[in-house]
């Protein structure tokens, strides 16, 4: 697609949104960017009243799908399973995070079906040359079920292997849209294989950054002073342990605490996994050497003053965090999740770690006692061409 096919009328694109937070904002911003650079005209469909994201480059509609919830809308099937399966699941009593984690999705896609069909072909989208859901479950049912419109491309951010959505909800809906962005190849692939009928309309298309504003946000000024005679890390993530590893956080941290390394870990974010972590920062006292920060509107200035970034999380999809950080030339560590090629060239970028506590805590051992790979990965930062950052070219080949 090129920008300007035809200069008297702009490409019409529609994002569908819920209530974006962290990585979620950071992608609606960009890709709102990113499409405004390319002189498309977007609008933001938001699907709560209570999403007060303001981009700058995008106009803003609201549909508050609270309104709309009725179980009738199920099937008799769906209606059944659903019941059988809260029964079985009281009844077993104690269960793993796993069990939890698949019992809670299910009912969240049921109650995402339940409310896309209930408002199914209300919302007339026809007027945009392409509406684009911004996120999986609920915008992507919404989009496939109750939207009317010319094109429809959702979008699959986590690693599809790890998610334990119901693959036959994720089918039935899926296969309404025209595409669906996965934000790696790898995860692109592992779509395919979990839903073959949908591999024809599957994309890779990784997510993109806004480099400008990421620059202009690294300069602003905070009041954290870093310390130069230890080694600075920095988490940013929400802080859920289901996916993002933070027991083995502060395990690896109490363990270079113990081992007589110098280094301060700061952690940004909030999550229902705060209280935890934070009892046990206190309870092995680690709290002068990991620091929790709290969310923050802009992370950016903390992770260009630190010297490292870790992301050591168990599962990722193509976490944006990690562009960031390369954006502004701090050196990254991030585990060996199905993208983490695409992203860090291992040695040269940054560095890839094997998914277990012993090689997270290896690599930032030795780092903290090797500053100089830390300065080396950093110059070549500087000297990466970053334009790979924020391509969107596969996304604009299927928007028209």
């Amino acid at each position: 697609m090129t920008s300007n096919k035809n200069e008297s009328k702009k490409f019409k694109v529609c994002l569908i949104s819920m209530t974006p937070v962290g990585g979620f904002k950071s992608f609606l911003e960009n890709i709102v960017q990113r499409l405004s650079d390319t002189n498309f005209e977007v609008t933001i469909l938001s699907l709560s009243k209570n999403n007060d994201i303001d981009i700058p480059y995008a106009r803003k509609r609201v549909f508050e799908l609270d309104d709309y919830s009725n179980c009738e809308a199920l099937t008799v099937g769906e209606r059944l399973k659903n019941l059988v399966e809260r029964f079985l699941f009281r009844m077993k009593g104690k269960h793993t995070d796993k069990e939890i984690l698949k019992h809670n999705l299910y009912n969240s896609q049921l109650k995402a079906i339940s409310r896309a069909k209930s408002c199914a072909g209300k919302v007339d989208l026809s007027e945009y040359d392409c509406v684009i859901s911004a996120e999986e479950v609920t915008c992507n049912y919404f989009l496939a079920y109750s939207v009317i419109a010319k094109r429809k491309i959702g979008y699959i951010h986590p690693d599809y292997n790890n998610v334990p959505y119901n693959r036959r909800i994720e089918k039935t809906a899926l296969s309404r849209l025209d595409y669906i962005c996965a934000t790696s190849k790898a995860n692109a692939e592992s779509i395919r294989k979990a839903i073959p009928k949908l591999k024809n309309k599957v994309v890779g298309v990784p997510n993109p950054i806004d480099i400008k504003t990421i620059l202009q946000k690294s300069d602003e000024s905070i009041k954290e002073a870093f310390n130069s005679d230890v080694v600075n890390l920095i988490t940013v993530c929400r802080l859920d342990n289901t996916y993002k590893a933070l027991d083995r956080l502060v395990s690896v941290a109490q363990k270079l605490k113990d081992g007589g390394d110098k280094f301060i870990w700061r952690v940004v974010g909030d999550g229902e996994y705060n209280d935890t972590m934070r009892s046990f920062i206190k309870e092995h006292q680690l709290q002068d050497c990991v620091i929790m920060l709290g969310a923050k509107d802009n992370p950016i200035p903390y992770v260009k003053h630190s010297d490292l970034f870790v992301l050591q999380s168990y599962s990722e999809g193509y976490p944006m965090s990690v562009l960031e950080a390369m954006a502004v030339d701090t050196p990254v560590l991030v585990t060996d999740y199905p993208s983490s090629s695409e992203q860090v060239d291992n040695g040269m970028t940054g560095f890839i770690v094997s998914n277990n506590f012993d090689s997270v805590y290896e690599k930032i051992h030795y780092l903290i006692n090797h500053k100089d790979e830390l300065h080396q990965i950093e110059i070549n930062l500087q000297d990466m061409d970053k334009s790979r950052l924020y391509n969107i070219d596969n996304l604009l080949d299927i928007m028209e």
